[in-house]
């Protein structure tokens, strides 16, 4: 099996990966509370608008229901008034001078009354007994120019309660303009079924509604009133200058009131988003809306958001920065132990570690230089082993050599002696080299017999010619 080295290339160090991994961490925990904190804030803020748009609203309701007050309140001062009474009541023709009389008291009464409270525009007077009593500008007219209303059946049905139009417009002759009021009106019955009149207290709807036609052009907001016929009540301001439909927020708001007292809602309108409350007035059976762009909370959310997004990554370079010293405090010995593992791939095993720490790093350079200094054990061992087995080979080969410079001598000595007809001399040297032979190839403690028997054999006859006895041995097996 072949291993094929590749060079490694490191493009990322540890303390580069530690950053990220950091970042990281703390990234997406801080992206996460971004998306779902800020868009817990925008939903608290808006709801918070809302409950806020509420407040005014009340104040607008208490404006309103003043002025409800005020006109109720005129309108039974004129009920109340014994000599308009008395005068309306005549069934029977009149002088002049009772005629004028009867004109100047009622003129300055109900100028009276209507003095009382300078909000009320106008007080007016229709009675059914025309025959007697002529019409009296502009305080006094007959029934029949209200009859051609279509309000006038439901004024007649209410029997002496009060009856509200908040869209009515009125018309004056000297000047000939017409303008918008909210009508109060209340059928007059004395004693209760006997009909002979009835009164109207007209308010300008710009004073009956103050905050509805009292917008600034500026202003990211609007007021509008819905009357019980579903007009809707309003002055030029924030929705007209940004093309918004009145219709559609009506519609939107009877799709999505809660109750008739007062709630608020969401409204898209081509990207942008509005934030609509709206209260009930009981008396006109009406509503008063506040229409509030979400713009400015947006731009607050937005402005925090970027607030946030800014420290964030300040906070995350801090961080950064902090981490890539602490890594690099924390790594130095790391790099001192893999500059020793570049020496010891060159080769050089002597290693000296001066690291004494209490952490993994400490460990590691601890077992490293054991590790070190058993590779240099192991390395002279082997070193030392090589050695030995060099000096013994070559003492063997040394060996090999005398002993075959030996057996040529012998064997050229015994070729001598058999010229010299010396058989004695030739069979000792022929058993000489036969016992070398022997004794040189016994590398192994188990023999043959034969090779033993023979050797034995020749031992034997080389003693006798050594010692020169004549004496016989014999070998039993």
């Amino acid at each position: 099996m072949c291993f094929y080295k590749s060079p490694l290339k490191i493009k990322w160090n540890i303390t580069k990966k530690l950053m990220v991994a950091n970042i990281i961490i703390l990234a997406i925990p801080l992206i996460l509370i971004a998306v779902i904190g800020f868009g817990n804030i925008r939903n608290k803020l808006e709801i918070g608008k809302l409950q806020e748009n509420g407040y005014l609203l009340d104040g607008e309701k208490s404006d309103i229901e003043h002025n409800i007050e005020a006109m109720s309140i005129t309108a039974q001062l004129v009920v109340s008034n014994k000599n308009l009474m008395n005068f309306i009541e005549t069934n029977r023709d009149i002088s002049n001078e009772e005629y004028v009389k009867y004109s100047l008291d009622t003129f300055y009464d109900i100028q009276n009354i209507q003095s009382t409270n300078p909000a009320i525009n106008r007080i007016k007077f229709y009675i059914k007994e025309d025959k007697y009593i002529p019409e009296i500008y502009p305080y006094i007219y007959h029934e029949d120019q209200m009859k051609n209303k279509k309000i006038f059946n439901q004024v007649i049905s209410s029997k002496g309660r009060e009856y509200w139009v908040a869209n009515n417009v009125e018309y004056t002759g000297i000047t000939g303009i017409y303008y918008n009021v909210v009508s109060v009106y209340r059928s007059i019955n004395i004693p209760s079924n006997n009909h002979i009149g009835i009164v109207e207290v007209n308010m300008n709807t710009k004073d009956f509604f103050r905050m509805v036609f009292h917008n600034s052009e500026n202003n990211d907001y609007q007021f509008i009133a819905i009357d019980k016929e579903g007009t809707v009540i309003c002055n030029d301001g924030y929705l007209k200058n940004n093309n918004i439909s009145t219709e559609l927020i009506k519609k939107k708001f009877y799709e999505s009131k809660i109750n008739n007292e007062k709630g608020g809602f969401i409204l898209n309108n081509h990207n942008k988003k509005l934030m609509v409350s709206y209260v009930y007035i009981d008396s006109i059976h009406g509503y008063v809306l506040k229409v509030d762009s979400s713009e400015a909370v947006l731009k607050s959310i937005s402005t925090n958001k970027n607030i946030f997004i800014f420290g964030t990554i300040i906070l995350l370079i801090l961080l950064s920065i902090v981490i890539y010293f602490i890594n690099s405090y924390i790594l130095k010995n790391l790099r001192t132990i893999i500059k020793e593992l570049k020496k010891m791939r060159k080769g050089n095993f002597d290693i000296h570690l001066s690291i004494v720490t209490n952490d993994e790093i400490g460990e590691l350079a601890y077992h490293f230089s054991e590790f070190s200094n058993k590779i240099n054990e192991l390395v002279s061992d082997i070193i030392k082993k090589e050695t030995v087995a060099k000096e013994a080979e070559l003492r063997a080969l040394q060996n090999q050599i005398d002993s075959h410079f030996l057996y040529n001598v012998l064997e050229n000595i015994k070729m001598m002696a058999e010229i010299e007809e010396k058989y004695d001399i030739s069979d000792a040297i022929t058993a000489l080299g036969n016992m070398m032979r022997y004794n040189i190839k016994w590398d192994n403690q188990l023999v043959n017999i034969k090779d033993e028997i023979d050797y034995i054999k020749d031992y034997i006859s080389l003693d006798r010619k050594s010692t020169r006895l004549n004496s016989s041995h014999r070998l039993y097996l």
